[in-house]
Protein backbone atom coordinates (compact mmCIF):
# COMPACT_ATOMS: atom_id res chain seq x y z
CA UNK A 1 0.00 0.00 0.00
CA UNK A 2 1.43 3.13 -0.67
CA UNK A 3 2.13 5.85 2.10
CA UNK A 4 1.02 9.49 2.05
CA UNK A 5 2.58 12.04 1.73
CA UNK A 6 2.10 14.90 4.00
CA UNK A 7 4.49 17.32 3.18
CA UNK A 8 2.00 18.12 0.20
CA UNK A 9 -1.75 18.97 -1.25
CA UNK A 10 -4.32 17.61 0.67
CA UNK A 11 -5.96 14.65 -1.92
CA UNK A 12 -8.76 12.55 -2.21
CA UNK A 13 -7.40 10.14 -0.30
CA UNK A 14 -6.96 12.10 2.99
CA UNK A 15 -9.32 10.67 5.38
CA UNK A 16 -11.53 13.40 6.76
CA UNK A 17 -10.30 13.05 10.40
CA UNK A 18 -6.39 13.72 9.08
CA UNK A 19 -7.40 16.65 7.83
CA UNK A 20 -8.81 18.23 10.59
CA UNK A 21 -5.98 16.80 12.53
CA UNK A 22 -3.17 18.44 10.47
CA UNK A 23 -5.13 21.17 9.91
CA UNK A 24 -7.41 22.39 11.98
CA UNK A 25 -8.10 25.75 10.03
CA UNK A 26 -9.92 23.84 7.60
CA UNK A 27 -12.91 22.89 9.80
CA UNK A 28 -14.60 26.26 8.46
CA UNK A 29 -14.07 24.72 4.91
CA UNK A 30 -15.68 21.39 6.10
CA UNK A 31 -18.68 23.57 8.35
CA UNK A 32 -19.64 25.16 4.98
CA UNK A 33 -20.28 22.19 3.39
CA UNK A 34 -22.43 20.49 6.12
CA UNK A 35 -21.43 17.55 8.56
CA UNK A 36 -19.80 14.16 8.28
CA UNK A 37 -22.43 12.12 9.47
CA UNK A 38 -24.81 9.88 7.94
CA UNK A 39 -28.34 9.53 9.31
CA UNK A 40 -30.68 6.46 8.78
CA UNK A 41 -33.99 5.97 9.29
CA UNK A 42 -34.90 4.56 12.49
CA UNK A 43 -31.57 5.66 14.33
CA UNK A 44 -31.42 7.88 17.22
CA UNK A 45 -27.95 9.48 16.76
CA UNK A 46 -25.88 9.97 13.47
CA UNK A 47 -22.87 7.75 12.55
CA UNK A 48 -19.90 9.47 11.93
CA UNK A 49 -17.67 6.89 9.78
CA UNK A 50 -13.86 7.44 8.32
CA UNK A 51 -14.32 8.54 4.98
CA UNK A 52 -11.83 9.90 2.66
CA UNK A 53 -12.73 13.31 0.95
CA UNK A 54 -14.27 11.93 -2.27
CA UNK A 55 -16.27 10.14 -0.41
CA UNK A 56 -17.37 13.38 1.91
CA UNK A 57 -17.59 15.22 -1.34
CA UNK A 58 -19.88 12.68 -3.04
CA UNK A 59 -22.26 12.73 0.45
CA UNK A 60 -22.15 16.47 0.20
CA UNK A 61 -22.93 16.72 -3.45
CA UNK A 62 -20.28 19.28 -3.23
CA UNK A 63 -17.47 19.49 -6.52
CA UNK A 64 -14.53 17.27 -5.27
CA UNK A 65 -12.24 19.87 -7.44
CA UNK A 66 -13.69 22.67 -5.45
CA UNK A 67 -13.15 21.07 -2.14
CA UNK A 68 -9.73 20.04 -2.54
CA UNK A 69 -8.99 23.54 -3.43
CA UNK A 70 -10.61 25.49 -0.24
CA UNK A 71 -8.49 23.16 2.02
CA UNK A 72 -5.57 23.26 0.55
CA UNK A 73 -6.09 27.03 0.07
CA UNK A 74 -6.61 27.08 4.09
CA UNK A 75 -4.27 24.68 4.67
CA UNK A 76 -1.43 26.53 2.85
CA UNK A 77 -1.87 29.71 4.80
CA UNK A 78 -1.51 27.67 8.40
CA UNK A 79 1.51 26.18 7.21
CA UNK A 80 2.64 30.01 6.48
CA UNK A 81 1.73 31.43 9.65
CA UNK A 82 3.33 28.47 11.66
CA UNK A 83 6.57 28.63 9.65
CA UNK A 84 6.75 32.74 9.91
CA UNK A 85 5.03 33.31 12.88
CA UNK A 86 8.54 34.03 14.86
CA UNK A 87 9.41 36.43 11.84
CA UNK A 88 6.21 38.23 12.49
CA UNK A 89 6.74 38.08 15.73
CA UNK A 90 10.09 39.25 16.08
CA UNK A 91 9.58 42.03 13.06
CA UNK A 92 7.07 43.33 15.88
CA UNK A 93 9.47 43.55 18.43
CA UNK A 94 11.60 45.60 16.33
CA UNK A 95 9.21 47.76 15.00
CA UNK A 96 7.54 48.87 18.73
CA UNK A 97 9.89 47.47 21.44
CA UNK A 98 8.36 48.76 24.10
CA UNK A 99 4.54 47.48 23.07
CA UNK A 100 4.99 44.11 23.31
CA UNK A 101 7.33 43.84 26.34
CA UNK A 102 5.56 42.60 29.29
CA UNK A 103 5.36 45.63 32.11
CA UNK A 104 7.48 45.18 35.28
Amino acid sequence: MKEKDYSGHITEEWLVDEVLQRYPSTSVVFLQHGPASRIESGRLFADYPRMNLQQYADLRGVSKELLLRALNAAAETERFVRHNSWIISKKRREVSPGIYEPRP
